[in-house]
């Protein structure tokens, strides 16, 4: 008897480290209610993980990081100036170690509350998890974004390739409309319980979607 492929589904967001891990542990508990384990199975990825992506910070990467932080009193409000930061490297390095300090703050926050709230509704304890960068891949039938944008760099990454899987927003693929919102960088345990709860109204669309188009 040939034993049936199993169908991978691949959720991404930003860093790996809130969103597309809940988002995993959710589809394969959805999986597992529709009978449907052993022929899809989730797994997640985030779009910047690589060490690479915190040594050469864009500009906009390193606002909306220190925004984030200063809005959440985790660090001090500091006002980025542009043109300075693209031409001044002594510069430029100040304020990136800046955002790697803030970084180092906020990851282990969102990993802590994500792992909260999995265990709180699943029993699941992700602590010792570790993070995956996006990469490309042949055996994913179908890769999801949490942001428009986290799709736009998976499409670029797959661009010009064989066997490119379908790219597009978990929201969409489900028929919901918006985007799953960001966590990171807030400290509100009620932020993460509202992103489970979300998820665990999509994920039934998604692997119902995903059954029919595979036919199993």
């Amino acid at each position: 008897m040939v034993k049936e492929e199993k169908h991978i589904i691949e959720v991404c967001c930003t860093g790996n480290l809130g969103r597309s891990p809940m988002a995993e542990v959710i589809g394969n508990h959805t999986v597992v209610d529709m009978g449907l384990e052993g022929k899809i199975g989730f797994i997640s990825s985030g779009i910047l993980v690589d060490p690479k992506y915190d040594k050469n910070i864009p500009y906009c990467e390193v606002v909306s990081i220190l925004d984030k932080a200063s809005k959440n009193d985790l660090v001090e409000k500091i006002d980025v100036i542009e043109e300075k930061y693209n031409k001044d490297p002594d510069y430029r390095e100040i304020i990136e170690k800046r955002a790697r300090v803030a970084l180092e703050i906020m990851r282990p926050i969102e990993a802590a509350l994500r792992t909260a709230a999995l265990y709180n509704k699943f029993n699941i304890n992700l602590s010792d998890r570790k993070r995956c960068q996006t990469v490309v891949r042949e055996d994913v039938s179908v890769i999801l974004g949490m942001e428009e944008r986290h799709v736009r760099f998976v499409k670029k990454m797959y661009e010009g390739g064989e066997n490119t899987p379908t790219i597009t927003t978990i929201t969409r693929y489900a028929g919901f409309g918006g985007e799953i919102p960001v966590a990171f960088g807030k400290t509100n345990p009620k932020v993460y319980v509202d992103i489970g709860n979300k998820l665990e109204e999509i994920m039934p669309k998604v692997v119902l979607r995903f059954k029919e188009e595979k036919n199993l």
